[in-house]
């Protein structure tokens, strides 16, 4: 499987080099320029000596140095037999010295002894990429990640770029658990950072394993904009439907029933703005409906809410009452999206609904090929003392007939 290599061997290599930074968080074991003015000089035991040499530079080393370093390592034996500590010295020495056979049993056997020497755990790691063994390498990456989260800050991004392979990604399935510790902090990591996070989503929905994916604290709202952001928010309302987080009406819907504020599902749900300039929120109105109440205090356009619609191709007109409860005029307008791999493009926009009352629909076409509409509500205050608060309720949404558009409306 071939395939691996590109992927895994490169987080190996880097894994190796950082190897100084793990054992400054670990105390694994160290190669010096020269072991002699090491922990002996204090009368410390071979064993506590070995602690203090760092063998991740051992191919620096003179032929000197090695072999100071495999009579330590022999001392320590004999005085504490199956020493991981030893046996990884002596294994990597072997490795340096070109033994390959006689490495690879000396640091197995370390590894039998302890899995706590991540120096012999990178080796062993690098080992099975060469062989492209892929479950072993899966199984030493597990083992690296549980110990250091250095480790994790240098292969997270190269086991997410594997992903893309269906035979890594089939063979990553078991890991996606709560019973793995770094798996929720991987999740995150791709979730937020990832350039193609696409490939964690597609990864979860292809295993079935997003509810398990949110019981690691994958947060929905982070991985829906960042797919939105990277041209794949198709990807949306699939992983929606199968984290089971909310009614699936949301997805074609714009009314204020359940769910529709709800943060942890936004922008499936509505997105309000939360700022110290503009704040959104959702109220019980004068009527017992409910509304979104508006207050903005930002004299340059600022979206106050935004929702996801995925909806068949055709025309759709968008309706809704609004109020401006206190403040100067300023601007409101709607605007419909569609969002996809291509870049955004606006298809509709409102006049001001602030200056024309009569103005209380946004027409739009969804067409053939748009992966999702966007709608968004704009406000504008004045920018004086006196902060812009408008009322919102009875969205609705109704798919049109072409003869039932009306004239003047952007669509």
């Amino acid at each position: 499987m071939a395939r691996l290599l590109p992927y895994v061997a490169t987080a190996a290599l880097g894994l190796a080099l950082a190897g100084a930074a793990f054992s400054n968080a670990l105390g694994s074991v160290t190669v010096r320029s020269n072991p002699k003015l090491s922990a002996r000089q204090l009368g410390a035991s071979p064993v506590t000596e070995l602690r203090t040499l760092d063998l991740t530079q051992l191919p620096k080393s003179s032929a000197e140095d090695r072999q100071a370093i495999v009579a330590l390592a022999e001392q320590s034996l004999r005085v504490q037999a199956l020493n991981p500590l030893a046996l990884t010295a002596l294994g990597l020495v072997a490795d340096n010295n070109g033994h390959s056979a006689g490495s690879l049993k000396l640091l197995t056997d370390a590894h039998l002894a302890s899995r706590r020497v991540l120096v012999t755990e990178i080796w062993l790691l690098e080992y099975y990429v060469g062989k492209d063994a892929l479950a072993d390498v899966l199984k030493q990456y597990d083992i690296v990640l549980r110990q250091s989260q250095d480790a994790q800050r240098l292969a997270f991004p190269v086991l997410d770029a594997a992903l893309a392979d269906p035979a890594i990604e089939q063979a990553f399935k078991p890991y996606i658990s709560t019973a793995t510790p770094w798996m929720a902090e991987f999740i995150g990591s791709s979730a937020a950072t990832s350039p193609a996070p696409n490939l964690l989503a597609g990864t979860l929905l292809r295993t079935g394993t997003v509810k398990t994916a949110l019981a690691l604290k994958l947060e929905l709202p982070v991985l829906f904009r960042r797919l939105g952001e990277t041209g794949h928010v198709e990807m949306v309302q699939p992983l929606y439907r199968a984290a089971g987080v909310g009614p699936a009406s949301l997805l074609t819907s714009v009314e204020l029933n359940a769910g529709a504020g709800d943060p942890a599902i936004a922008p499936v749900s509505w997105r309000l703005a939360a700022q110290s300039n503009l704040r959104t929120e959702m109220l019980l109105g004068p009527n017992s409906d409910t509304i979104f109440n508006l207050k903005s205090s930002q004299a340059t356009p600022q979206i106050a809410l935004d929702k996801l619609l995925f909806l068949s191709p055709g025309r759709y007109r968008f309706q809704f009452d609004m109020e401006r409860v206190s403040g100067d005029p300023g601007a409101a307008r709607w605007l419909a999206i569609c969002v996809g791999k291509s870049p955004s493009r606006v298809v509709a926009v409102s006049e001001n609904t602030l200056v024309d009352d009569r103005v209380r629909a946004l027409d739009f076409d969804v067409a053939p090929g748009c992966a999702a509409m966007q709608l968004v509500f704009e406000v504008t205050a004045q920018g004086d003392e006196r902060d812009l608060e408008i009322n919102l309720g009875k969205l609705r949404l109704e798919r049109l007939k072409s003869a039932d558009a009306m004239p003047g409306h952007a669509g």
